[in-house]
């Protein structure tokens, strides 16, 4: 397989948490690569396999910004590449101690269709990999096709998006071989501390954050009105199920006088740009929504807490049910159904 590459650049990085940020770009060597001979061979076959990095992470944030996520979104555009790449490199040095050895970390960019694919790995010192730094320029030559990617010391991530997009590169996935041992922390040095990332949010642990931020707010509404526009929000929600979202997107959907305080109650527990995919189950037992079904295909739901106050069912003949309620309309759902074949 041929790989469209756009960028690449390799840094020698030693230990150096113990510098400053001036010290410790002084002694990061490195600059852009030609991929070429074993090392391309060898770029290929990390790159086919990234897909299924075995940790799914997304960047964190506080106020939507990350500083690694701008430099691997700059080194995907283009802008600067090298000085972003080297940014990145000065960044593992100043988290990296005397524990670990000189590394070299390679940034890769390739385009697969419409969008940029960035791949940081990290390699420790090994016989079968040479990384000189000579006249400004860093050569790599790869002695044996094993090339250490078996190494204990490997470490790897991936990012994928648009780079027309600000909401692409905010998630990805990574390897760290080094916390496969025992005791060692899976996401300490090479995912929290470098790339400023944590562990993915599961479809199961975003939704009930959002849903549950929803209820609370929802409990401590008074206005009716302000209620039955958050119900209705609430419901639409429901058609965002299997797609990929952040809080910002869905609190898109809910009454502008309640947007922030859902959105404050996300906050504490994950940043408002996290991504997670919304899922149906979850959301239903975290709005804290009660939902009737009728055979007809007409579907009722509201509040639990108040739902029998203001739904009344009257029974009928035959197990039939008559329900009534009275409102003003504050919004309507389609639902969108199933495509064919």
């Amino acid at each position: 397989m041929t790989l469209d590459v756009r960028f690449a650049a390799g840094f020698r990085v030693p230990p150096g948490s113990e510098l400053n940020e001036a010290d410790a770009a002084a002694a990061v060597e490195g600059s852009e690569l030609e991929l070429k001979g074993g090392l391309a061979k060898r770029v290929a076959a990390l790159a086919n396999k990234a897909v299924k990095l075995p940790i799914e992470i997304a960047f964190r944030s506080d106020d939507q910004t990350n500083s690694v996520r701008d430099s691997i979104i700059s080194v995907a555009r283009g802008r600067q590449a090298e000085a972003e790449a080297r940014k990145l490199a000065v960044g593992l040095a100043r988290v990296t101690d005397h524990r670990s050895k000189l590394g070299l970390l390679l940034v890769v960019v390739l385009r697969e269709g419409d969008e940029r694919v960035v791949h940081l790995w990290r390699f420790g010192a090994q016989q079968d990999l040479i990384a000189q730094f000579h006249g400004g320029h860093l050569s790599v030559e790869v002695l044996s096709e094993a090339f250490g990617a078996e190494s204990i010391l490997f470490k790897a991530a991936r990012f994928s998006g648009r780079t027309d997009s600000d909401r692409s590169f905010w998630s990805g996935r990574a390897e760290d071989r080094q916390a496969k041992l025992p005791g060692a922390a899976a996401s300490a040095y090479w995912i929290e501390r470098f790339l400023s990332a944590r562990l993915a949010v599961t479809p199961a642990q975003g939704t009930q954050v959002l849903g549950e931020a929803i209820a609370a707010v929802m409990r401590r509404a008074r206005d009716p009105d302000i209620q039955a526009r958050l119900v209705a929000g609430a419901i639409s929600l429901f058609n965002a199920v299997g797609d990929r979202v952040t809080y910002d997107d869905m609190a898109q959907r809910l009454p502008a006088a309640v947007r922030g305080d859902v959105l404050r109650e996300i906050e504490k527990v994950y940043p408002r740009a996290t991504t997670f995919t919304m899922e149906a189950e979850t959301l239903n037992r975290s709005l804290g929504l009660r939902e009737l079904r009728l055979d007809t295909g007409v579907i009722v739901a509201g509040p639990n807490q108040s739902f029998d106050r203001l739904v009344t069912q009257r029974s009928l003949q035959r197990n039939r049910v008559e329900l009534t309620t009275r409102g003003e309309i504050v919004a309507t759902r389609v639902k969108r159904g199933r495509r064919a074949g």
